[in-house]
C-alpha cells in the first residue's frame, strides 16, 4: 500500500514540473511573439511611410514625360532603381534622376523627359504611320483567298483603308498570310517614313524620272518636259523633300506665274509637276501629289485661227520645187503629221491595196512611234494620188524600198546627226529644214506665212465642210479622241459662217410666211441645205 502511495506521489510531482516547464515555455513564447508584432508593426509603419514619399510607376511616367510601358521595360532591363513593395514597384525620384544624369546607357539610349518629349512630338505628328491590320479568309467567291486589310494614317487626312489578296486558300496557310501581310506593311513603313523624308525632288528626279520615265515619251514632248523642269520646277521645288510639298504651295506658285504666263503655259508646268508626282506615289516615294486639284486662272480668248484659201494652196503648189512640192500635197490629201511623213520609205506605201502604213515618225532625227495607233490603221489613197507618187518615184528610178520617200543627198555642209539613218547616200527630210527650205522661201510669193502643222488643220476642216464623217477624219489625221479632232482641228470659215446665217435667216423667214400644204412654198433650198417647211425636215445636198 505504501508502495502504491509513494509511487502515485512521485507522478504527481513529475505532473506538476512538466506543467511548469509548459507553463513558463508558453510566457516566454508569448513575449517572442509580442516582440515578433512590434517589430513587424514597425516595419509597416516604416513602409508606409516610404511609400507616401515613392512613386507608382505611373506616377513617375507622367513625371519624366514618357509612356507607362517604357518605365516597366527600363525597371525590368535595370535601367532605374526600383524598390519592390509586394508585386508592386515603387520609384524614389530622386534617385532616378541622379541614376539617369549619371548613366552612360541612359544618355545613349536618348530618354525624352518632359521638356525633350516636348520638342520631339510636333515632329512625330507628321509623320506617316500604318496599322497592324488583319487578315480574313474571303470565302464568298468562287476561289477563296486570304485579304489582308490595313489603314495608312496620314497627318491632316482621315485614315485611308486599303486591301491586297495575299494568297489563295489552296496555296498558303493563314499563318504565312500574316507573315505576308506584316511583311508588307514593313516595307511600306519604311519606305514612307524613310525616304519621303530625306529624298528630294531633285534627287528624285535624277535617280529616277528623268532615267525611267522621261525617255519613254515622244522626243518632242521630252524636250519640252525637260525644259519646263530646268526653268520651272528645280529653282521652285527642287531643294524640298518630296513629303514636304504640297497642293497649297503648287497653287501659290501657279498663282504667281499667272501674271506672267498664258494659260497654256501654266497648264505645262502644272501637268509635269503631276507627271513627276504620279510617278513618285508609284515608285513608293511619295504619299499624295500636290499637282492636283489645282484652280487654273481664266483661259484668254483664242484668236481665231486663218486658215489659207483653195488658191492660196494652189499657188503654193505651183511654186514648191521638189521634194517639198510632193511633201505639201501628201499633207494636204493624207493629213499625215510631217514627222511621219519625213520617216515614209517607199515600201510603206502599198500600190496594190491603194494604202500607206505609217511605221514611225521623226523628231530632229530621232525616230519614235507615230501617236494614235497609227500602225494600225493604214491611209487609202485614190488612183490620182498613187499617179501622182509614181511620177514623184521616177525621178529616182535606182530607189528601193528602203529608200525615204522624202530624202536629200548628204553633202558635206549638211548635218549629219546619225549615219545609221543613211540608205544609199540620202537621209531623210528634217521638219525644220523642210520648213526653212520648202515653205519659207514661198511666204512672200503666196501672200502669207504657211507651216506644215496649218496644212493639216486645212485638211481636216475643208473635209469636214465637204460632208466627210467626223469618225472618218479623226482616223485619217490620226487621233485617238474625237474631241481632238472637233475642238483643234475644225475651224469656223468665214464663208461657211455666212452659209450658217443665211440658212437661220431663211429658216426664221419662212416661219413668218404663211404656207400651203403642198404648195409650191412647202419646200425650198437654202445655201445648200433642202428644207420641207411642212414638215422641218431637212436634208443637205451637194453644191
Amino acid at each position: 500500500m505504501c508502495f502504491h502511495v509513494q509511487a502515485f506521489l512521485t507522478d504527481l510531482s513529475c505532473l506538476e514540473t512538466v506543467a511548469s516547464e509548459r507553463r513558463r515555455y508558453h510566457l516566454e513564447t508569448r513575449k517572442e511573439m509580442a516582440v515578433q508584432e512590434r517589430l513587424l508593426q514597425v516595419q509597416l509603419e516604416s513602409i508606409d511611410r516610404m511609400a507616401e514619399q515613392l512613386l507608382n510607376a505611373k506616377e513617375l511616367a507622367a513625371r519624366l514625360g514618357v509612356a507607362l510601358l517604357t518605365v516597366y521595360r527600363m525597371a525590368e532591363q535595370g535601367r532605374i532603381p526600383s524598390v519592390p513593395i509586394g508585386r508592386m514597384l515603387r520609384f524614389d525620384f530622386d534617385a532616378v534622376l541622379k541614376h539617369l544624369g549619371s548613366s552612360e546607357a541612359a544618355k545613349r539610349d536618348k530618354l525624352c523627359l518632359r521638356e525633350r518629349g516636348a520638342e520631339r512630338r510636333p515632329k512625330m505628328a507628321k509623320t506617316q504611320h500604318f496599322s497592324r491590320g488583319y487578315v480574313r479568309l474571303r470565302n464568298d467567291v468562287v476561289k477563296p483567298y486570304y485579304e489582308g486589310q490595313y489603314r495608312i494614317y496620314r497627318s491632316g487626312q482621315k485614315p485611308e483603308r486599303k486591301s491586297i489578296n495575299l494568297g489563295y486558300e489552296s496555296e498558303i496557310k493563314a499563318k504565312e498570310a500574316r507573315l505576308r501581310l506584316q511583311e508588307l506593311l514593313g516595307k511600306q513603313q519604311r519606305n514612307v517614313q524613310q525616304d519621303c523624308e530625306s529624298v528630294t525632288l531633285n534627287d528624285y528626279l535624277q535617280t529616277h524620272y528623268l532615267r525611267s520615265f522621261l525617255p519613254k515619251l515622244k522626243p518632242s514632248t521630252r524636250k519640252s518636259y525637260a525644259q519646263i523642269i530646268d526653268k520651272h520646277i528645280k529653282p521652285t521645288f527642287g531643294a524640298w523633300a518630296l513629303s514636304a510639298v504640297k497642293r497649297k504651295h503648287v497653287q501659290d506658285f501657279i498663282d504667281q506665274l499667272a501674271g506672267e504666263r498664258s494659260r497654256q503655259s501654266l497648264e505645262n508646268i502644272r501637268n509635269v509637276l503631276r507627271s513627276i508626282f504620279r510617278e513618285a506615289i508609284r515608285d513608293e516615294q511619295a504619299g499624295q501629289n500636290p499637282g492636283q486639284l489645282i484652280k487654273m486662272p481664266p483661259r484668254e480668248a483664242r484668236e481665231r485661227r486663218q486658215l489659207p484659201t483653195r488658191e492660196t494652196l494652189k499657188k503654193l503648189l505651183e511654186l514648191l520645187d521638189e521634194p517639198y512640192r510632193t511633201l505639201a500635197f501628201m499633207a494636204l490629201v493624207s493629213g499625215c503629221r510631217i514627222g511621219e511623213l519625213c520617216a515614209l520609205k517607199w515600201k510603206e506605201i502599198d500600190l496594190n491595196n491603194k494604202v500607206i502604213y505609217i511605221r514611225l515618225a521623226l523628231y530632229n532625227y530621232q525616230e519614235h512611234e507615230p501617236k494614235g495607233h497609227r500602225q494600225r490603221h493604214p491611209i487609202p489613197l485614190t488612183d490620182a494620188e498613187l499617179q501622182w507618187l509614181k511620177n514623184y518615184r521616177a525621178r529616182t528610178p535606182e530607189a528601193t524600198g528602203e529608200d525615204w520617200v522624202f530624202s536629200l543627198p548628204a553633202w558635206n555642209g549638211r548635218r549629219t546627226p546619225r549615219p545609221d539613218l543613211q540608205v544609199n547616200g540620202k537621209y531623210p527630210l528634217d521638219e525644220q529644214h523642210a520648213l526653212r527650205c520648202g515653205l519659207a522661201k514661198v511666204d512672200t510669193q503666196v501672200g502669207c506665212k504657211l507651216g506644215w502643222h496649218l496644212l493639216r488643220h486645212w485638211a481636216g476642216t475643208f473635209w469636214y465642210y465637204e460632208g466627210v464623217p467626223l469618225k472618218v477624219i479623226q482616223a485619217r489625221l490620226g487621233h485617238a479622241d474625237v474631241r481632238t479632232t472637233m475642238t483643234w482641228y475644225i475651224e469656223c470659215v468665214p464663208a461657211e459662217e455666212l452659209r450658217g446665217a443665211e440658212t437661220a435667216s431663211h429658216l426664221v423667214q419662212q416661219l413668218l410666211m404663211p404656207s400651203v400644204p403642198g404648195g409650191e412654198n412647202s419646200g425650198i433650198v437654202v445655201a445648200g441645205v433642202a428644207v420641207n417647211v411642212d414638215s422641218g425636215q431637212q436634208m443637205r445636198i451637194s453644191y
